[in-house]
This record gives C-alpha cells, structure tokens and sequence, in this order.
C-alpha cells in the first residue's frame, strides 16, 4: 500500500517535471532567430528573387520608455545615426553605414527582437525605394471565403489579422503579429507550398514616394536688382518612371511665379530661359535639375507656390506636389554694411610732381579779380556758413509750411466730423420733441441720412431692409441688426393710413436712431477721413 503511494507520488512529480520541461523548451525557442536565406519572394514568373536589404532597420518600443533610455538603447546597435517617426512618438527610424553586411543587419534583427524591450523591422529597397512588410497578398487556384482561408493558411503558423480586402482575384492580409520563433517571411514562403495557393507574395509599405520633387531659390535673401537663381530638382528612385518634361511648369508664366501679387514684367524680368543641368545618376535612381534666372525690382517677402509635376509610372499617370517656397527682396542700401565700402586711396595729381624749379613763363590771360578772391579760403568758408544758414532756413519754412497742412485738414476733418454727429443727434432730439406725423418724417430722412454718411455710394438711395441686408450686413452686429429692423418697421407703420402718432412710439423710435448713430459713429469718421 505504501509502496503504491509512492509511486503515485513519483507518476505525479515526473508529469509536472515533463511538462515544466516542455514549457521551458517552448519558451527557449520562441526567440526569432532572423536568417538571410529566409528573406526571398517569388515573381510574376513565379522565380525566386532574393530581397535587397537597405541599411535600416525600424525599431518600434513595446512599452513607453523615457527618451535617454530609448536613445541608449538604440545607440547601443549602430554608430551611425537615428530618425524619430513623427506620428508614432515610440518608433524609430535605426540607419547603419551602408558597408554593414546582411548577416550584421540579421544579428542585429535577432538581438533587439531577444530583448522584449523593442521589436525590429528589416527594411528593403524595392525598385530603389525603402519598404517593409505589413503582410501578404495570396491567390488561390479556387475561391475561397476569407474566413476558410485564413483557417487553412493557419495551419502553417498562428499570426493574428488585423484587415483583410480583396485585391482583384487576391485577398490581402495585414498582419499584427506573428507568433515566434516564425516571422512574417517564412510564414509566406510556408504558404507556397500549399497546394490550393496559386500565388503568394509580400505586402509592401513604401516609407518614401517613387519620385520627390522641390523648389529652391538662391539667395534665400537678397537685394533688390540681384540675380536669382530657381531650380526645380527632382530625384527619381524607381527606373520605370517618365517625367512629362514637355508638361514641367515654366517659372514666369501662370501660378508658376511670385506671390502674393504676381509682380509685372517690368519689376519681374526674367534672365535666359530654362536650363537642364546634367543628370546625376546613382545606386538608388537618379537626379534631375532644371534652373531659371530672374531679376526682382519690388522689395518684400515673396513666395512661389506649390507647382505640380507629371509623370508616368507603367502605362499610368501621376502627379507630383511641391512645396511653396518664400524668399526675401530688401532694398540695395538697406543691406549695404561698412564691410562693402572699399578703403580711401589718396588721389594723384597728374603732371610732373618732382622737386624741380619751375620756370615763370607768362600768362596767356591777364588775371581777374576772382582769381586773387580765390585764393583766400577763409572767405569760402565764411561764404558756405552763410549759403548753408539760408538754406537751413529756408528748408525749416517749408517743411513746417508742409507738415502744418496735414494738420490743418486733419483738424478741419475733424471738427467736421463732430460738427455732423452733432448736428444729427440734435436733429434727433428736435424730431422727437413734438407729436405729429412730421417728426416722423424727420425721423426717417435722418436714418437715411446716417446711412448714407456710412456707407456713401456702396448704398442704394433710401435703401429698403432688404438692400441692407446684402449690401451692409456684416456692419452690424445682432442686437444692432435688430434694432434697425424695430426702427424701419416703426417708420414703415407711420405711412398707414389711420395712422395715429404715438409719443412712447415715438421716443422709442428716436432713441433706437440715437444709438444707431452712436454705434454708426466709427464708419462715418473713417469714411469722411479717408473716402
């Protein structure tokens, strides 16, 4: 009996041992070991080709780290440089040295994915531009639901979906995860071998477009009359691209010049035509330049609009935006420094200049008064004081006679100003004073009056409600709006026939014209200041 517990005791201890050890196993081996033989696809011809890493890798933060922690993370695996990704905060861009080897890129892959810190993305160059995975894109022989296929694919590794959608004949999958030690590359390698499966291949997120165009002007500052220099520069990456060059934008001609206000020929002229610098051609596509030269007379901050280029990609066409660029004319002795004025030279008389006597010979003309005057320098400078007090005041005459005119119109401006606001209130107060179908009369001619003084000829003459509302709306805000509305009808019902005035009516309708004139007072000024 003891015995047979004993050895219950031992069945049970080496079933937990086995299965902690199998568990352990499991753990050990959900490490992603990366390899460089499992990165290849299969083209349209159904061939394998190999994927060419570019020397990036995206490293995204599993959790929320302080910046110095992430940063010392990320320095820890490459010496050249790191990027942030502007709309994921915990996402980084980690670039190597492009001598790095693939088997380094793949050491690294395995390292930061071991760290359950961060996760590694291998980057590649497909057609010249930079991608990664987001998933797959499969094709079965025999349509299938998406939910059948998921199932069956399933079998050959657990990942988690995060969309699938049809794409023509395809369904195409985005993965969230895949579940180690497999990843996303021999998952679909995995896949091609099953027998329903017509075609498997990557779905590629492309992290810059297949062509980037900019605009630059050069100087970004400078003086007016000075020559500039603006050049289109257009880096093409994938070699299946054609730039429309007939359809290039011609800078002078349509939106293709400065703003805000395109200035006229004669302060814009242009210098020579379009120039096509040579290409230059690289690992990674190739570099097209296109310059203008022109001149610029007005002063000011001047910006060339975005400009739209075309292009064909495999039979279709595209468009490419640019970015507007501003650039800065200051006038020519505003930017003038002590720096660009050259040194004094002492000036050489011409003639003999030795030490020789000369000898008297004599003179042709006899001299003059003016010529014994002359030689007295004293009285030249007594002479200049004199000329220059005169001038002096002279110049302090007019420019007081100048200055004080401006002053006298603003002053007579406004007296007149306040003479009518004056003027009209107390016509007001004189209408509303006695009882009788008159004073509303009096009433309606100076709100018309008023209207007319703010707004002149953008006015009809005796305008209606209904000219105001789409002529002069937006000079009023609502609770004035309403009281001008109370105020026509009020005037509006004095011209029925029957129509007994009323003294609270009356009042009423003379204190809304008061406070129309009031709050009307701002327009009048700036109209009878400066229309």
């Amino acid at each position: 009996m003891l015995r047979n517990i004993f050895l219950c005791i031992g069945l049970l201890i080496g079933a937990f041992g086995l299965v902690y050890g199998s568990n352990e196993v499991i753990k050990k081996d959900e490490t992603i070991k990366f390899n460089v033989r499992d990165f290849y696809l299969y083209d349209e011809a159904n061939l394998i080709q190999r994927l060419t890493f570019a020397p990036k890798i995206i490293v995204n933060f599993l959790k929320p780290l302080p910046d110095e922690e992430e940063i010392a993370f990320l320095t820890a695996f490459s010496s050249a440089r790191y990027q942030k990704d502007s709309m994921q905060p915990h996402r980084y861009i980690l670039e190597f040295f492009s001598s790095i080897s693939e088997h380094d890129l793949m050491n690294i892959l395995t390292k930061i994915n071991a760290s359950s810190i961060a996760e590694g993305i291998p980057v590649f160059l497909i057609n010249n531009i930079e991608a990664i995975a987001e998933g797959f894109v499969v094709e079965t022989h025999t349509p299938l639901a998406p939910g059948m296929l998921e199932n069956r694919l399933k079998k050959f590794g657990e990942f988690s979906v995060r969309q699938m959608a049809p794409e023509g004949n395809a369904w195409v999958f985005i993965i969230d995860e895949v579940k180690p030690p497999l990843h996303l590359y021999p998952l679909i390698n995995l896949i091609k071998s099953d027998a329903w499966v017509k075609s498997v291949r990557p779905k590629f997120h492309y992290l810059h477009p297949a062509i980037v165009g900019r605009i630059e002007v050069a100087p970004t500052s400078g003086t007016v009359d000075e020559t500039r220099t603006v050049t289109l520069s257009l880096r093409v990456f994938d070699p299946d691209i054609e730039l429309l060059t007939n359809l290039l934008p011609n800078f002078g001609e349509g939106k293709f010049t400065p703003n805000p206000i395109p200035p006229s020929l004669f302060f814009f002229p242009a210098v020579g035509k379009r120039e096509s610098l040579p290409v230059l051609s690289g690992a990674r596509g190739k570099m097209l330049f296109f310059q203008w030269r022109f001149r610029l007379f007005t002063p000011g901050e001047w910006t060339i609009p975005a400009q739209t280029i075309f292009y064909k990609r495999r039979g279709e066409s595209f468009t490419l935006s640019t970015l507007p660029v501003p650039f800065v004319v200051t006038s020519l002795v505003g930017s003038l420094s002590i720096n660009d004025i050259p040194p004094p030279k002492l000036l050489s008389l011409p003639g003999n200049t030795s030490d020789a006597p000369v000898s008297e010979t004599a003179l042709l003309f006899p001299p003059h008064w003016f010529d014994r005057w002359i030689s007295d320098v004293s009285s030249i400078v007594t002479a200049s004081y004199i000329v220059s007090l005169m001038l002096g005041a002279m110049g302090l005459v007019w420019g007081i006679s100048l200055g004080a005119m401006p002053l006298k119109e603003a002053i007579k401006k406004e007296l007149g100003i306040r003479t009518l606001l004056y003027t009209l209130r107390q016509s007001c107060h004189e209408a509303s004073a006695t009882l009788s179908l008159e004073s509303y009369r009096k009433l309606e001619a100076i709100l018309f009056d008023v209207l007319m003084q703010a707004f002149g000829d953008d006015l009809t003459h005796g305008p209606t409600l209904k000219d105001l509302e789409t002529q002069a709306r937006n000079a009023f805000d609502d609770y004035q709006w309403n009281n001008l509305c109370a105020l026509y009808d009020e005037l509006e019902n004095s011209h029925a026939r029957g129509f007994i005035p009323d003294t609270t009516i009356l009042h009423d309708s003379a204190a809304r014209l008061l406070g129309l004139i009031d709050y009307l007072a701002p327009w009048i000024d700036a109209r009878r200041r400066y229309v």
